[in-house]
């Protein structure tokens, strides 16, 4: 909903479950932002956009339900627009914040141990940039520190420009 401040870009919330895209119709409408944001049924794997018709692609906390990471990062490299950026991951922001999200989930009874299980090691970026390599991108950077864990992603406009997280 950030997102909806600020800027005059149509946002397009996909989501694969009619029920979930229930609950944002109503928070929208709640909140008078049916105007600016499009709820959309779909599927990370086969995004119901055209090819280069996305300007920004944001997703916070999906990436862990995705049954094929590869598949995803190609469909998001396909819709993004020459010029596009892509910004998939999850965390807290910082980590005095996500100290205080483990103590409240521990308190909930929804997880064990206060620490972050946000924060990937090492492996996972190795992991990560072969999936980039596999999925086509082209220029990226992978952040795995106090914010979390994300990928930022940008298509090119010009293909002959070389992968640059991938090495």
């Amino acid at each position: 909903m950030a997102m909806t401040r600020g800027t005059r870009l149509k946002i397009y919330a996909l989501d694969f479950s009619w029920h979930i895209l229930k609950i944002a119709k109503k928070y929208l409408k709640a909140k008078g932002l049916e105007h600016k944001v499009k709820p959309v049924l779909g599927d990370v794997h086969r995004i119901p956009f055209q090819k280069n018709s996305v300007a920004l692609v944001i997703s916070r906390g999906s990436m862990r339900f995705w049954k094929n990471k590869v598949i995803a990062f190609k469909e998001i490299v396909r819709v993004l627009e020459p010029g596009g950026k892509a910004y998939i991951g999850g965390g807290a922001g910082n980590a005095k914040l996500d100290v205080q999200i483990g103590e409240v989930m521990v308190k909930r009874g929804r997880q064990k141990d206060p620490r972050s299980k946000r924060k990937y090691g090492k492996m996972h970026e190795t992991v990560f940039k072969n999936i980039l390599r596999k999925a086509g991108a082209v220029s990226c950077e992978i952040i795995n520190d106090d914010s979390g864990f994300w990928v930022y992603l940008e298509k090119r406009r010009n293909r002959r420009i070389a992968q640059t997280c991938l090495k």
